[in-house]
This record gives structure tokens, sequence and C-alpha cells, in this order.
């Protein structure tokens, strides 16, 4: 009981937060803890080879969850409850190009030779 109570609060939050405005603590109470979405080894196509983006965020290993984008900087919400809809739109990593200027996941080094060293 005190579970189905949980899951219909939890619904009620989700169906009431407008889609841009979802955080991610609201995406995580489902699809997380984020170690976890680590975990999944889920990849998406990349230069010089597929990468895992959720491993790749925060770039530093000091970062907490203060430090992890918002999950709708890639996603686009869900409704809820959740709908099966094999239109839905997929994750990208568009975000990431902000920085990886040269469409590729490699070290800032790499292409700056240096300047971005402690």
């Amino acid at each position: 009981m005190k579970t189905l109570i949980s899951v219909a609060l939890l619904s009620l939050c989700l169906c009431s937060a407008h889609a841009a405005e979802m955080t991610k603590q609201q995406c995580l109470t489902c699809h997380g803890p984020f170690d976890a979405l680590i975990a999944k080894g889920i990849t998406v196509e990349a230069d010089p080879k597929p990468v895992n983006p959720h491993k790749l965020i925060p770039h530093t290993e000091k970062g907490g969850m203060d430090q992890i984008w918002e999950c709708t900087m890639c996603h686009t919400p869900h409704s809820m409850p959740p709908k099966k809809d094999p239109h839905r739109e997929k994750a990208n990593v568009e975000a990431c190009y902000q920085c990886h200027h040269q469409y590729n996941f490699q070290n800032c080094n790499s292409c700056h030779g240096g300047s971005n060293e402690k």
C-alpha cells in the first residue's frame, strides 16, 4: 500500500510539472540512481568511437549531482504515465558540441595543445 501511495504521489508530481521544468531529481526517481545509468552501458555514435554520455558527465572525478546536467539537456521528457511510443524522440549529444566544437569526444588538450592543463 505504501508503494502504491508513493507511485501515485510521484505520478501527480510529474504530471503537474511542465516538460521544460522537469528536474534530474524527478527523472532519477524512476530512471536512477545516476550510477545505474552509467552501469547500463548505453552508447551513442560519436567520433572516434561510440561513447556512453552518462559516463562522461561530470567531466571531473570529484563531481557530485550538482555537476550533472539536467536530463532535459539531452532527453525529451515523456508523459506520465509513460506510453509506448516507437516514434518518441531519442536522446542526442548535441549539447556536448557546445564545447566539443570539432564534433568529437577528444580531450580539449588534443586540439588546444595543453592550454587547459592544470
